[in-house]
């Protein structure tokens, strides 16, 4: 017991040491031998927990992930469609609590026959332009200059600022619906709007639409899940280990690439 709890304790503060040496530096400068420094812990310690610092890297994902979807279960669980709504505000205000994670635990949920699948849809639309306004705004008064200096705090680099303004160049108010049905530029699609004074009926009500689009694609998602649970879970014994390594991979991509352009920015 107590052995466990040395180990618990020395995975605890290598996880802390490294979210704190990739605030100084980035990812690739960071070896093993600053992780021990900081830590004060030798590398034969290191070495008996993880093999390199990039298992070390996955084990913090992952950690993170399993708090972040107990989080969103909790919410839907206790708050039902309100819960959904109140998810799906807060990745629309810029924050990346992914709606691929939200809307099919609510289709889980409605194949259980505990919400109804239209409920679920469209709290899901109406969380997403709730969450939108702040962020709309947030880019009408403050502009570009003020994004660009403390959208940092918000994961917001200037690469994501430089794509979405791609999308509304090219296809004018329609990249509001069709970027709302796009992974992770779906989150920040409303700062540039408001940056370039987009119409605000026009705006909100492709947002609507095309979140509406979105959430009832994933929510059905969710319920054929729900409904043919003993086959998923047949074929979750057989490819797990490989469902993890390709979501992990994925996850580990998308963070380090964010990281790196708010890093060059």
């Amino acid at each position: 017991m107590k052995e466990d709890l040395r180990i618990t304790k020395t995975r605890k503060v290598l996880f802390e040491t490294l979210v704190l040496l990739m605030k100084e530096k980035s990812f690739e400068e960071i070896k093993v031998s600053d992780i021990c420094k900081k830590a004060l812990i030798n590398r034969s310690t290191f070495y008996s927990h993880y093999s390199d610092k990039y298992e070390l890297f996955m084990e913090l994902i992952n950690t993170v992930l399993a708090v972040l979807v107990k989080f969103i279960e909790h919410i839907i669980t206790v708050m039902g469609p309100f819960g959904i709504s109140l998810l799906m505000a807060i990745e629309s205000c810029n924050i990346p609590l992914p709606s691929e994670a939200i809307l099919p635990f609510a289709g889980y949920i409605v194949s259980k026959g505990e919400m109804n699948f239209h409920v679920a849809a469209w709290a899901g639309a109406f969380g997403c332009v709730l969450g939108s306004i702040p962020s709309y705004y947030l880019g009408y008064f403050g502009g570009r200059k003020f994004i660009e200096k403390y959208g940092k705090y918000f994961l917001i680099s200037h690469k994501d600022l430089d794509d979405a303004d791609k999308w509304v160049e090219k296809y004018g108010d329609w990249a509001f619906f069709i970027c709302r049905m796009l992974p992770v530029i779906r989150t920040f699609i409303s700062l540039p709007a408001g940056i370039l004074r987009a119409r605000k009926r026009i705006f909100f009500t492709l947002t609507f639409l095309g979140s509406l689009v979105w959430s009832y694609l994933l929510v059905y998602v969710g319920v054929k899940f729900g409904q043919n649970m003993e086959m998923f879970k047949h074929l979750w014994h057989k490819f797990d280990i490989l469902i993890v390594v390709v979501v992990g991979i994925l996850g580990i991509l998308y963070i380090y690439k964010h990281v790196k352009h708010l890093k060059e920015s």
